[in-house]
């Protein structure tokens, strides 16, 4: 879940204070009811405006784009610094081998395609004990999605790596790992990593959007846009597969088709988006940004997916494959 900083300990309150961005610097903080609540002055929310839009709307398209280009290109690099028995002249491929070694050594074993969900969840873990350390005051300002924030474009990607709590954290790791061998089955390692990446993305630069025509300087953080990307792609893959609540299926037996699942979660998203923005400790538009960008990139079927993965591996081998002529001439 993607959690408003409103909620965090009474430790995060003075960081929020010293944001350099001049909509944080007025931002009073009193308590109510046990809620922290803000007041803020009319002058202190300056609107980013159309320019800010328009420039984490233009790197949204770049990075998902890249990401899906770079994951796949990667993935051929990987396979062949592995399996190809031609000694390899190409400076990526020795250091992919390199690295490949390092961590194999590391961890006594061959790696699994199942591994890159265990680099995402330590990386989450990674950034959650950042943010619970001395050099917090430092690191929260970029890893909080906020128009207001220091480096909006940069905390579009850095947020999907942050938590408020272990129970967040664990939560939302618990709920990935549950849809991850399903997905990577389907689609590959590359795809899974690109639609978690690039759909926590597009699903932050939704959140954004919103923050900026509420006017909301409530900064949001938390992989759950990458995840409901993942189970919007899964819903529209294997539209008769079974989904259930975590933990309440081991009480009440219960079990709903993904097709219909998804359609019902994106409508209540879509609910809290419209009415309860303001006083929900969920970020709506983020889950509801990741559910649409997985739902579209699943309705083309598992028969495109792979067909795309073709056409793109064989224009990197061409230009590859051009470049190794010109240095044999």
């Amino acid at each position: 879940m993607i959690y408003s900083c409103i909620r965090f300990s009474q430790r995060i309150r003075p960081i929020l204070r010293n944001f350099k961005s001049s909509a944080f610097g007025k931002v009073n903080y009193s308590r109510e009811n046990s809620q922290l609540r803000t007041r803020v002055s009319t002058d202190a929310v300056l609107k980013p405006g159309l320019k800010l839009a328009l420039k984490c709307g233009v790197f949204t398209v770049i990075s998902t784009n890249a990401v899906f280009l770079g994951s796949l290109i990667l993935g051929f690099e990987t396979w062949q610094a592995r399996y190809s028995k031609a000694k390899s002249d190409y400076a990526i491929r020795n250091f992919i081998s390199k690295v490949r070694g390092c961590i194999e050594k590391i961890l006594g074993r061959p790696l699994k395609a199942f591994d890159v969900y265990w680099a995402i969840v330590a990386c989450n873990i990674l950034v959650f004990l950042g943010l619970n350390s001395k050099f917090s005051s430092t690191l929260l300002p970029y890893f909080c999605s906020s128009p207001y924030g220091p480096t909006p474009v940069l905390s579009l990607v850095l947020s999907l790596f942050s938590h408020k709590s272990l129970f967040h954290l664990g939560i939302n790791m618990y709920v990935l790992h549950s849809f991850a061998s399903s997905v990577i089955s389907l689609v590959g390692v590359e795809d899974f990593f690109s639609v978690f990446i690039a759909g926590g993305i597009f699903s932050s630069y939704i959140s954004l959007l919103n923050k900026l025509l509420r006017r909301s300087t409530f900064p949001s953080l938390g992989a759950s846009g990458g995840i409901c990307a993942i189970i919007g792609a899964l819903s529209m893959l294997q539209p008769n597969a079974r989904l259930c609540v975590p933990f309440v299926v081991d009480i009440i037996p219960h079990s709903f088709q993904a097709n219909s699942a998804v359609w019902i979660i994106l409508s209540i998203e879509i609910f809290g988006l419209v009415f309860l923005s303001r006083r929900s400790a969920l970020d709506h538009a983020a889950h509801a940004g990741g559910l649409v960008f997985g739902m579209l990139y699943g309705m083309n079927g598992v028969e495109s997916i792979w067909k795309r993965h073709r056409d793109v591996l064989s224009w990197w081998k061409s230009i590859r494959d051009q470049k190794l002529k010109k240095r044999l001439q």
